[in-house]
């Protein structure tokens, strides 16, 4: 865990150049629902560590590991210093009612925070890391992955820039409810 609270302080220039530079507004109509609204979700640069080390995480275990299942997979982040042994992982269950408001720069650095932190803190289903991965894979890796989901700001740019596979990937990282309930 030494290792994502040191990348997550890498975080904090980008994001005290937020409040430097006009932080792009995400706000949406509030009849939205949860999928049309992470369809939608602006990824703006100061995503851009937080993304990277995520989806560089979820890329590097093994699909043999994945196909072992939960267990293994916190095993496997432990083994490679992405979690810490006996850490309580909080669990990706969310009752929340999403509130979709313009963000801020506290909402943004507790949004680019939290899709870094899920890795260590999160109890991600093995299922749900799996369709990360062959999403990224599917973009064409990591950076690639990276510069679409930075690109496309809206769903209808997702679909022309990555087709489904960017949609999905947007919608798979924000369903996270860690992620979720820091980012809307």
């Amino acid at each position: 865990m030494q290792f994502s609270l040191i990348a997550l302080a890498g975080l904090l220039p980008s994001a005290l150049a937020a409040v430097a530079s006009p932080v792009e507004a995400r706000a949406l109509d509030a009849n939205q629902n949860f999928e049309v609204a992470a369809g939608n979700y602006n990824f703006t640069e100061d995503f851009a560590p937080a993304l990277a080390y995520t989806f560089n995480a979820i890329t590097s275990i093994p699909d043999d590991v994945l196909a072992e299942g939960d267990d293994a997979v916190n095993k496997w982040l432990v083994d490679n210093n992405y979690r810490s042994a006996g850490v309580q992982l909080a669990a990706d269950a969310d009752d929340a009612v999403v509130d979709l408001e313009a963000r801020g720069f506290w909402e943004v650095t507790k949004c680019v925070g939290s899709i870094m932190w899920a890795i260590g803190s999160t109890a991600i289903p093995v299922a749900k890391i799996a369709r990360i991965k062959k999403y990224i894979e599917a973009l064409g890796g990591v950076k690639k992955a990276v510069q679409l989901m930075l690109g496309a700001t809206s769903k209808a740019e997702k679909l022309k820039a990555g087709g489904q596979a960017l949609v999905n990937l947007s919608a798979e990282l924000l369903g996270i409810a860690a992620v979720k309930s820091n980012c809307f």
